[in-house]
């Protein structure tokens, strides 16, 4: 069985990634990377994250992390860390974001299709 194979390969594959885009945030300023590159990255983190703890199936995988995601975005768009008044929390900005951006669905879908993709298993 390869390193990269299983629900171990891909708990592997997410804790990669969860580095990655913890250097990416503290390290890389950038106008690309960091935005649309982090919004790929940390959406194909989370479909490896689910796929390492769960038996779904890819699509649903692929899907559900899209869907939460969006929402999340969405959420952004409504303004809800400053409705519930977490606007001065720094997890709750972190988590929830605080700025709508389309271009991130876009990302989003982009992780969401290459996480698919690349789980052959």
């Amino acid at each position: 069985m390869s390193l990269l194979s299983g629900r171990t390969g891909r708990a592997h594959i997410a804790g990669g990634l969860f580095l990655l885009l913890v250097l990416i945030a503290l390290y890389v300023r950038d106008d690309i990377i960091r935005p649309f590159g982090g919004d790929i990255l940390v959406v194909i983190f989370l479909y490896f994250a689910l796929r390492a703890v769960t038996n779904w199936p890819r699509a649903t995988s692929a899907l559900t992390v899209l869907a939460f995601a969006v929402a999340i975005e969405i959420s952004q768009g409504l303004g809800l860390v400053e409705r519930l008044n977490l606007d001065g929390n720094p997890l709750a900005s972190v988590i929830l974001g605080a700025t709508f951006d389309p271009m991130d669905l876009l990302a989003y879908s982009i992780g969401a299709a290459l996480a698919f993709l690349a789980d052959r298993t």
